[in-house]
């Protein structure tokens, strides 16, 4: 299993749409554009293709929403205790529904927030299905830490019956 840190920084006019939508575009507080912290992940593929127009489906008719469903629930149990972790407010032993590589790759290199910000509690804000097949769902997520809001993309991996966080990446 291969490792490989992300470092694709999306510049898309679609994905700066989707974002601003999940960020509140219109919201007159000011924002600071940020870079996600960089995260490995399992498979060593690249996280989602931004010029995609919508989810691509591979699963049953039916199944499609029932495995979103589950992808993002077990994403919402993921992402709290990820973000305390980048937020230097956890570690990588408390983050649930990950796989073992991805927990491995975020105790040998941490992503963290400029110390700054690290006292800041990072909320997620939005959520929308970027890419969908059998066994992989991915999601783009908006962060919002009450000085800056920027995105990640989260892959989903379905192992056995659980889904469990294999990549993160910065958008």
């Amino acid at each position: 299993m291969q490792t490989v840190a992300f470092r694709h920084l999306r510049t898309s006019a679609a994905f700066a749409l989707v974002l601003a939508g999940l960020t509140g575009c219109g919201n007159d507080a000011p924002t600071t554009p940020a870079r996600a912290p960089t995260v490995a992940g399992d498979e060593g593929r690249p996280l989602g293709n931004s010029t995609a127009p919508a989810p691509q489906s591979s699963l049953p008719s039916g199944g499609t929403t029932r495995a979103i469903r589950g992808a993002r629930a077990a994403a919402r149990r993921f992402l709290p205790g990820y973000l305390r972790f980048t937020y230097d407010q956890g570690d990588a032993d408390a983050i649930d529904q990950l796989t073992p590589g991805l927990r491995d790759e975020l105790a040998r290199s941490a992503p963290r927030v400029p110390a700054t910000r690290r006292a800041l509690m990072a909320k997620v804000t939005g959520t929308q299905t970027e890419l969908v097949t059998a066994d992989r769902i991915e999601f783009l997520v908006a962060i919002d830490d009450g000085q800056t809001r920027y995105g990640i993309t989260v892959a989903m991996l379905l192992t056995g019956d659980e889904w469990l966080a294999a990549a993160v990446a910065p958008t």
